[in-house]
């Protein structure tokens, strides 16, 4: 059985993620699409001196209004990955993975993950039947 090889730094994170995605919106932003999920996947490095660095990978949902922030701690706490945040005045779902040791099958599953998590909660803001729509307000 073949291992899956590794990530050895930000730049060649960068260059699997452009290889294996499509561009997106920003040049830190990269579209995803497996079957009917479709979603747009931010990466941002995050650095903790004096440890190793981490990715941060993000899926935007909307505008903070459209959400109950009550409900949005809630369902932060039982997602199967990731939590939510505020950035920006937008409700993000966010994944960190630490950079060292990361095998490029772990990038692919948390990329899946994070989009068809995200996908439930976007059914939810579009008013669809969706396990997260306690979250719209």
């Amino acid at each position: 059985m073949a291992t899956s090889p590794e990530i050895p730094s930000w730049s060649a994170l960068l260059l699997h993620l452009g290889a294996t995605l499509a561009p997106g919106s920003k040049g830190d932003r990269f579209s995803y699409v497996h079957g009917e999920t479709r979603c747009e996947i931010g990466v941002a490095q995050v650095l903790a001196p004096p440890g190793p660095p981490w990715v941060c990978l993000m899926v935007w949902l909307g505008r903070v209004e459209g959400f109950g922030l009550r409900a949005t701690l809630v369902a932060s706490g039982q997602l199967p990955i990731g939590s939510l945040a505020l950035l920006d005045e937008q409700i993000v779902l966010r994944q960190t993975l630490p950079l060292e040791g990361l095998l490029v099958t772990q990038l692919g599953q948390a990329i899946r993950g994070l989009a068809e998590t995200a996908s439930q909660l976007q059914a939810a803001v579009a008013h669809d039947d969706s396990p997260y729509a306690y979250v719209v307000r």
